[in-house]
């Protein structure tokens, strides 16, 4: 079985060829797979391949004999010998080509861009929108820099779409892989979903014997840069088969993906897609800030540092007791603290416009509870409090849960629909005893897992009073939540009822009854990757490179945290000198397969 074929064609047919493979074989394709560098070394390679074999017999073999048939390409990497995976090699191949393919097979959505829908926009939207509505490339590209106005240029392609008859009007889908991008295209009127979602559902009806047929359908990928090979093969693959139209919009400068790959910046550099670029920025107010942002893109740290310094504290409303922060960089050992204070002692109108981000997600949680606990002290939530249980996702690289040791007793897994208890893990044996809602118990082998249709939680809880902020952290269509829409506790009872008061309406949950409602998290604060796409008049962001923060300081994360703001960016760091260091340090990794060889 060759490698290159693992994950191109679908991860269930992937699952299948994997499943005839020896346990040498699979632990060494499972952490192929799982490889987030392009380039890796052997004993990385075998590190990875022992943690799903459980021992290093026979790695070395494993890892020769694949070299030497080609599966893994040998590159020079600072005078020593990495390998580029072949399957790597071959999905960028594959998103490449479909690309070429897709090049003149298309009428244009619009002949002629009425003049009326590129009033008002700056140069790189009208070059956009332009670009959508008359392109003639199954697959083209928009590199949109922070604050650019995305959302401005999408609402005028769905503006000039409407002057079509309705029987001849393209459909619009969104994809992203984050679901605060899904829910940034919802609000702008967008029917969308998450990548991986759509890649299922599509795997799901073609394996059904389907062929789904995406003609008139217009697929706006937003946040490309966040999403890797796999994901991007399999989702240009299947808009191709089924005849549909697509836009990757993103940023390469922003996050990218967790998984290997950053097929974004390849097809902006190396295959003939049509790419229009905005870099006009328009959400910043303040010149400063608005250069700043200019000033992280260009790669000149000190001259943003000294702009975003130079703005007032008192250009937030605060209370009449505040203490304003001496610096809009100030620095504190008691940065989640200090964080707490600064947004307690803010008026409540400012409170609302202000975004909370935190690289680490020890520090979000951190951060939500410590609103939680001050407001509760100073009397500004309801005097009943119940406890709540909530599931804690758990991040991991694709094939990580295929491994006995990422499971323990107590945890929560969910396969596709249905979620199921973890009761025992029996690592000799290397199975997981799981219960179902309805009490039925089943043994389960991780190592046989598809991953792509596997989330692991925690089990968790949190006091939830009467003006609390809550969010839900997965989509149900089931149930009718969306991940990232954000809730006010209206009020709460002793069965554990929760009313909730959204944009949208009021709506009551039982988390204690419902499974599904138990994805649910205090929304005051989120991580630098939940808040790419989103955008907030004020910002209050945790940077350093203290406990566990240094492998989160970049300069991408200090580009995401100075670019969401309008108005007033504060940052909070453990250290000014060295965080500044670690967002100066170039990054080494090469990027794509195609660099690397």
């Amino acid at each position: 079985v060759r490698m290159h074929q693992h994950g191109v064609d679908g991860e269930a047919i992937g699952a299948l060829k994997t499943s005839l493979l020896t346990d040498v074989e699979k632990a060494v394709s499972r952490a192929v797979a799982n490889m987030r560098e392009v380039a890796f070394s052997s004993a990385l390679l075998t590190e990875k391949a022992a943690g799903f074999l459980g021992s290093t017999e026979g790695l070395t073999g494993e890892i020769a004999r694949l070299a030497s048939e080609g599966e893994l390409i040998k590159v020079p990497w600072g005078g020593e010998v990495r390998y580029v995976a072949r399957v790597t090699w071959e999905m960028e191949k594959a998103i490449l080509r479909v690309v070429e393919e897709g090049k003149g097979t298309q009428q244009p959505l619009l002949e002629q861009v009425p003049e009326a829908v590129l009033n008002g926009l700056t140069d790189g939207q009208k070059k956009a929108t332009t670009l959508v509505l008359g392109t003639t490339d199954q697959f083209i590209g928009i590199q949109g820099y922070a604050g650019v106005g995305k959302t401005t240029q999408l609402k005028a392609v769905i503006s000039a779409l409407e002057t079509l008859p309705a029987d001849v009007r393209p459909v619009m889908t969104g994809l992203a892989p984050t679901h605060q991008a899904v829910k940034e295209m919802s609000d702008v009127g967008v029917r969308a979903q998450t990548i991986k979602s759509f890649i299922v559902e599509h795997d799901q009806a073609t394996a059904a014997g389907g062929k789904p047929d995406y003609k008139g359908q217009v697929f706006l990928i937003d946040e490309s840069s966040m999403a890797g090979n796999q994901d991007t093969a399999a989702l240009f693959q299947a808009i191709a088969s089924g005849g549909g139209r697509a836009v990757s919009m993103g940023d390469i400068d922003q996050f990218e993906s967790v998984d290997v790959g950053a097929p974004f910046k390849l097809m902006q550099e190396r295959s003939p897609m049509d790419v229009a670029i905005m870099k006009q920025i328009v959400r910043q107010k303040d010149l400063q800030l608005r250069g700043a942002v200019h000033d992280i893109i260009d790669n000149r740290i000190d001259a943003a540092l000294q702009r975003i310094e130079t703005q007032p504290a008192d250009r937030v409303a605060r209370s009449a007791s505040a203490t304003l922060p001496g610096s809009a960089i100030q620095e504190t050992e008691t940065p989640v603290n200090d964080i707490v204070a600064d947004w307690k002692d803010r008026t409540p109108e400012a409170r609302s416009r202000t975004l909370i981000i935190a690289q680490l997600n020890a520090d979000r949680k951190a951060i939500n509870a410590g609103i939680h606990a001050a407001l509760a002290a100073r009397g500004e939530l309801g005097e009943k409090a119940i406890k709540v249980p909530v599931l804690d996702k758990i991040t991991h690289t694709r094939h990580e849960f295929n491994k006995t040791e990422a499971w323990e007793a107590g945890m929560v897994v969910k396969r596709g629909d249905r979620y199921q208890d973890v009761v025992a893990v029996d690592r000799n044996g290397r199975t997981v005893t799981v219960r179902d809602e309805e009490g039925k118990i089943a043994l389960v082998s991780p190592k046989e897992l598809i991953t792509g249709d596997v989330q692991l939680f925690r089990r968790s809880e949190r006091e939830v009073r009467a003006g609390d902020l809550l969010k839900f952290t997965a989509t149900d269509k089931e149930q009718g939540q969306m991940a990232s829409q954000r809730y006010t506790v209206e009020s709460v009872s002793e069965e554990g009822n929760i009313r909730l008061k959204g944009e949208n309406g009021r709506v009551t949950i039982n988390p204690e009854k419902v499974r599904a409602q138990q994805n649910l998290d205090y929304g005051w604060a989120v991580t630098g990757y939940g808040a790419q796409g989103a955008s907030s008049d004020y910002v209050i962001a945790l940077e350093g490179t203290k406990d566990g923060r240094k492998a989160l300081a970049s300069r991408r994360a200090f580009y995401i945290s100075a670019s969401r703001v309008k108005e007033h960016v504060q940052i909070y760091t453990d250290g000014k000198e060295d965080w500044v260091k670690a967002v100066k340090t170039p990054e080494r990794d090469i990027k794509t397969a195609h660099d690397a060889l």
